[in-house]
């Protein structure tokens, strides 16, 4: 009797084991490569962005000759400009694809349709080429590198023949450009020129109406 009951015992024993669930090896997990994020923007690359962008602004530029200063006031919207030239005011309107000035005489304002290449207002864009690679920043200064005067000086070069431009500086405020200045010079005279930039998205042109 004690025979059967050990193989009992014993057979107990081995149904017990046979039934244990096998003991699992973990498995080593291969670690998530982490999903690169986007690249900050420069915020210095964010502010020549928007200011090659800008469709509506005023410049105010002093021109400083010895002890005299001349200021204009150039004012840009998408369909009309306006230039202030010592208290004298010429409009520029567009109308579909044809272009008005309008200026000023003793009797009021006349109006001729000239070519659109011809609005003066339009060729004071030139800082919307402006390339951060341009410059060289100095004390919170951008200054124009020598190899790129080239863009400004094209542009004096139709009002000013003869004359060379330097010491090119360019001041950004928080979200465009704030302010420019550079000198005019030839053999004889030179001239300080400080561009400020204002107002821009909030520009206003008051075209003069047919009378």
């Amino acid at each position: 009797m004690r025979k059967v009951i050990f193989l009992l015992f014993v057979l107990l024993v081995l149904l017990y084991g046979c039934q244990q669930e096998p003991i699992e090896t973990p498995v080593e997990s291969t670690p998530t490569e982490p999903i690169p994020s986007e690249p900050t923007p420069d915020p210095i690359d964010l502010i020549f962005d928007a200011s090659r962008r800008i469709t509506n602004y005023t410049l105010t530029m002093d021109i400083y000759h010895q002890s005299a200063i001349h200021t204009t006031i150039l004012k840009v919207t998408d369909h009309a400009s306006s230039m202030e030239i010592d208290e004298a005011v010429e409009f520029y309107q567009k109308v579909d694809d044809i272009c008005i000035l309008i200026y000023p005489t003793t009797h009021g304002y006349s109006r001729e349709t000239i070519d659109c290449k011809s609005n003066e207002t339009s060729v004071f864009g030139f800082f919307e080429s402006f390339q951060k690679s341009w410059f060289t920043l100095i004390d919170g200064v951008y200054y124009l590198n020598i190899q790129n005067h080239d863009v400004i000086q094209a542009f004096f070069e139709s009002y000013l023949p003869g004359y060379s431009v330097s010491n090119v500086e360019l001041i950004l405020g928080d979200t465009y450009f704030a302010r420019l200045k550079l000198d005019l010079q030839n053999e004889t005279f030179l001239y300080r020129m400080d561009i400020v930039f204002s107002d821009i998205g909030q520009t206003y042109v008051d075209v003069p109406q047919e009378e």
